[in-house]
């Protein structure tokens, strides 16, 4: 009797660290601003009539018109180049990820696969 409680406590433990590892990096501590200058040239940005992109669900704002042709030819460069400025984008995603359905608000199939997972670690653990 005792063996099988440890027995299901070390398998509850170990699920729950394989979960803990899984989950993505926290983002680093700091201020994050909002964007006020373009990624390429640095000059201000205005988003009420500034041109801009929509780029893997973040919405960019550039000085000029010729700024995101720059941008699309190099994205990785410009976004290291936002990172480093503390500059949070404007998230502008409209699918899920997961089902492709239209977003409004929380995507639920996230949380679901989240709390499926976890629901399924602990049935693992209890029936052992």
């Amino acid at each position: 009797m005792k063996r099988t409680l440890f027995l299901i406590l070390a398998i509850s433990a170990l699920s729950l660290a394989a979960a803990a590892k899984d989950k993505a990096p926290a983002p680093a501590a700091g201020p994050s601003k909002a964007q006020t200058t373009c990624p390429v040239s640095g000059e201000p940005v205005d988003k009420a009539d500034s041109p801009h992109i929509d780029y893997e669900g973040q919405r960019i704002y550039f000085c000029c018109d010729k700024c995101p042709v720059k941008f699309k030819a190099d994205p990785e460069k410009y976004f290291a180049r936002i990172a480093e400025q503390g500059v949070l984008l404007e998230n502008v995603q409209k699918s899920c990820p997961v089902s492709g359905e239209r977003l409004y608000g929380t995507c639920v199939c996230l949380s679901l696969s989240v709390s499926l997972s976890l629901s399924l670690s602990v049935s693992l653990s209890l029936s052992l």
